[in-house]
């Protein structure tokens, strides 16, 4: 079935991404672990309830989300009755739908212990399943290179929370 993301889209070097929002139940049920872009390491352990508690208190960092199969594919959405992007001569739109075909895996590369308190969370009290968290989704080929893309852009992200 296919599903319909609300996004920004964006670009960093060669790399599109898409930042949007996705509901807890859907993170819940979907956003998995890949030992295969973290060779060297376990899942995470279940959370202590202190890290839950803060995890839950600190949910608007993003949770990086790899987008594998699904044939990604982006509509831009056109304003307008709003014409900024007029004002800007690089500017191409932004603002779309990201469509997917129902087929995709969703690999979470940055904010698994954020999954995990979702999880635990929506166990404690269904009602939490529509609340809502701010996803950033990469498109990942299901190749050698792109595996080895993710697993740098992985150290990346990690490189820069440690620095935060």
């Amino acid at each position: 079935m296919q599903e319909i993301y609300p996004v920004i889209r964006a670009r960093q070097g060669d790399m599109t991404y898409y930042i949007g929002v996705m509901n807890w139940a859907k993170v819940a049920k979907e956003c998995e672990y890949s030992p295969e872009l973290f060779p060297n390491s376990d899942v995470p352990p279940p959370m202590p309830p202190s890290v839950f508690d803060a995890a839950i208190q600190y949910h608007f960092r993003p949770i990086f989300i790899s987008v594998s199969g699904g044939s990604p594919a982006f509509t831009p959405m056109h304003i307008e009755s709003m014409n900024l992007l007029d004002e800007i001569a690089d500017c191409e739109p932004g603002f779309g739908l990201l469509r997917l075909d129902g087929s995709q895996t969703f690999l979470t590369l940055d904010g698994f212990d954020r999954v995990q308190a979702i999880r635990q969370a929506i166990r404690l009290d269904p009602s939490l399943r529509q609340k809502q968290i701010p996803v950033t989704f990469i498109k990942h080929e299901h190749t050698p290179q792109g595996i080895e893309h993710i697993r740098q852009l992985i150290i990346g992200i990690q490189h820069d929370n440690i620095l935060e």
